[in-house]
């Protein structure tokens, strides 16, 4: 499915089609149909604030639900992912006083 390229997010980057390759999710069987990064939806003239989206459709139109992030954002939750991973295989914690992660 296209990305749409009429609304306020920008996309430069994009995956189409996201919904066959959606993680866990049989081809098809989720409303993520596409990934982008781009031109952020708050910029303001002068600002060119880059952010990742999903982009959801549930089957009629784009969904208002679709994530936008900054890039900062959705580059800590990868790496709060990756912890979370090795905490899980190897019980332990990666510490770090500019990244402090704590179990919940």
């Amino acid at each position: 499915m296209k990305i749409p390229v009429h609304l306020k997010h920008k996309p430069i980057i994009e995956v189409e089609n996201y919904n066959r390759i959606d993680g866990p999710y049989d081809a098809d069987a989720t409303d993520a149909m596409g990934l982008s990064v781009g031109i952020a939806q708050w910029n303001k003239a002068g600002l060119t604030d880059l952010s990742a989206k999903v982009w959801r459709n549930p089957g009629e139109k784009w969904s208002r639900q679709s994530e936008e992030l900054p890039l900062h954002r959705a580059i800590d939750l990868a790496t709060l992912v990756c912890i979370a991973l090795d905490y899980s295989k190897n019980g332990r914690l990666s510490l770090s006083d500019k990244f402090p992660v704590s179990r919940a």
